[in-house]
């Protein structure tokens, strides 16, 4: 999925870091309430496997693997998910329980104004560390029924340190022209793998919990070629091949923002229902017909000498499907009548008849 989503989701061009896990827990908890075609879709867009309170197990062991994880003074691996819906609007009780068993999701009431955008983009803020200032932009959209947001905060030190007397400026040979840029340099023991047109370095945060692969492609093969092969194999295949070396390792630092809109690249991924008029969420509020509007992600990823900082903020935000519009004029064949079959370029009347009494053809039209 992290792959399939980066390939669908990451522009062609420039610098960008995006949250797999983030997109996949609002959308998961969405997909617990939906049915029919939207369920299927989001299963084969998100990788589910599973239905329902099934799917809110998976994710409620990952949850509490992450918190074990970043249980540490070295480590913080901090989440959260939470549901905002429409003050006044009635969610599905077995919803409630399955976002808060499985995904430790609180239900927070909101006005769908500019007091409640203020409210979310504050609980992402704080969050996140200030990491993420305002994830919702103005203004929400006065038919927006719930709003789900997942929240994400990593801060790791590095199992070794890099000293940052040793950080020193350096050549980076960037798509549009060579950049001088601070580079952290340091030798030591590192997991190190070669493959076919690309190394992949494996740097250790404290206590070995998690850890940073820097994939780097060899310089005739360039980064796009090996970007594809993201979700396909290519990490497995580094893992089977790293090796223990002595490595002399120099890293820019770095910081990346991203600001990205996944309605299209999920729709391409297979989920397109859930955010058509053909939606059904009837497991997430009884009474009131929803679909997907938005499903929007603030990333920000900063590596330094010490370790890094991370964080992301994802919302999908679901509206109230429109009524249907009613017609403008009935014409019900329900007496005699007469009919014509004509080619429309030319105006020729292939068939001219009339109906007294209809009559079935025998096994249908299709049949012939």
């Amino acid at each position: 999925f992290a792959g399939a989503l980066f390939r669908a989701a990451a522009p062609a061009k420039g610098d960008v870091a995006l949250s797999p896990y983030g997109a996949a827990s609002v959308l998961a908890l969405a997909y617990t309430g939906a049915t029919n075609e939207t369920a299927r879709g989001m299963a084969a867009a998100l990788c589910l496997d599973d239905r329902g309170t099934e799917v809110a197990g998976v994710f409620q062991k990952i949850n509490r693997a992450l918190v074990a994880a970043g249980a540490d003074d070295g480590i913080k691996i901090a989440f959260s998910n939470s549901l905002w819906p429409k003050t006044g609007l009635k969610l599905e009780q077995a919803f409630i329980d399955t976002a808060h068993r499985g995904f430790d999701a609180d239900v927070i009431p909101v006005a769908m104004d500019e007091s409640g955008r203020a409210r979310i983009n504050a609980f992402v803020k704080d969050k996140t560390s200030g990491m993420i200032p305002e994830l919702i932009p103005p203004p929400i959209p006065a038919d927006a029924e719930l709003i789900l947001v997942n929240t994400l905060h990593f801060k790791a030190k590095w199992l070794d340190e890099f000293k940052r007397g040793e950080t020193a400026s350096r050549t980076f040979h960037a798509p549009g022209g060579d950049v001088e840029v601070p580079f952290m340099r340091r030798t030591g023991a590192y997991r190190i793998a070669q493959g076919a047109g690309y190394a992949a370095l494996y740097l250790p945060y404290w206590r070995e919990t998690a850890e940073m692969v820097v994939l780097l492609p060899d310089a005739a093969t360039g980064l796009a070629p090996l970007a594809k092969r993201l979700g396909r194999g290519l990490l497995e295949e580094a893992d089977r091949a790293a090796e223990l070396k002595q490595v002399g390792v120099a890293l820019p630092k770095f910081s990346v923002k991203s600001a990205l809109e996944f309605n299209e690249p999920f729709v391409k991924l297979g989920m397109g229902t859930a955010f058509s008029s053909l939606a059904e969420f009837p497991g997430i509020a009884p009474d009131v017909p929803l679909r997907i509007s938005r499903v929007l992600q603030e990333v920000r990823v900063d590596v330094d000498e010490a370790g890094t900082e991370a964080a992301a903020a994802t919302a999908a935000m679901m509206m109230r499907l429109s009524l249907p519009q009613p017609p403008e004029a009935e014409f019900v064949a329900d007496r005699p009548f007469l009919f014509a079959i004509r080619e429309r370029t030319t105006g020729v009347i292939l068939f001219l008849g009339r109906v007294e009494r209809p009559a079935a053809a025998p096994g249908g039209a299709d049949a012939r």
